[in-house]
C-alpha cells in the first residue's frame, strides 16, 4: 500500500481533490489535488496501478470522478 501524497502539499484551496479512503480503500491514506479533474484522473490512475495493482476500467472512472471533492463555493 503506498500512501504518499502527491500534488501540492501547499494551501488546496481552490483545488480538486481525491482520497483512496472514500472509495472503500480504507487503509490507505493517499490523497492527491490538481486544478482539474483530468489532473486528479491522471495521478489516481498511476497510484491505482502501483499502489494498489489495480485496474483503471470505465467502472472505477465513474468511481472515482463521483469521489473527487471540488472546494466549497
Amino acid at each position: 500500500m503506498n500512501t504518499q501524497s502527491t500534488g501540492d502539499d501547499e494551501a488546496s484551496y481552490g483545488k480538486l481533490t481525491f482520497r483512496c479512503a472514500d472509495v472503500d480503500l480504507k487503509d490507505c491514506q493517499w490523497q492527491t489535488n490538481d486544478d482539474t479533474e483530468d489532473g486528479v484522473m491522471r495521478r489516481v490512475e498511476t497510484h491505482l496501478r502501483e499502489g494498489h495493482g489495480l485496474g483503471f476500467d470505465d467502472a472505477t472512472r465513474v468511481l472515482i470522478r463521483g469521489a473527487i471533492r471540488r472546494p466549497a463555493a
